[in-house]
């Protein structure tokens, strides 16, 4: 389901524009976290990042290699999918 309305998006919007515009509901989730006072208000927040990161993930790589350099696309379109938050996790 999240791809058939990713490729829409993209489709009318264009990769660009629809990571552009993906990034409000990511917010919006991010508020919802970070401002939750009960357990299903945390629920809501991550079913709507989960959905937002669906709707990420077919523009991205495509993306990706519109943008790259020959030699960094593979190592890009490979860790796109990746859990960032483990680096930064384990960084600090």
């Amino acid at each position: 389901m999240g791809s058939v309305i990713s490729g829409i998006l993209v489709q009318g919007l264009g990769r660009k524009r629809s990571l552009i515009l993906v990034n409000v509901p990511f917010l919006a989730g991010w508020l919802l976290v970070s401002t939750a006072d009960t357990f299903e208000q945390l629920v809501a927040a991550q079913v709507l990042l989960g959905v937002t990161i669906g709707l990420c993930e077919a523009p991205l790589n495509t993306y990706y290699g519109e943008i790259s350099q020959p030699e960094l696309r593979g190592i890009l379109a490979a860790t796109a999918g990746k859990d960032g938050g483990t680096y930064w996790r384990n960084s600090w």
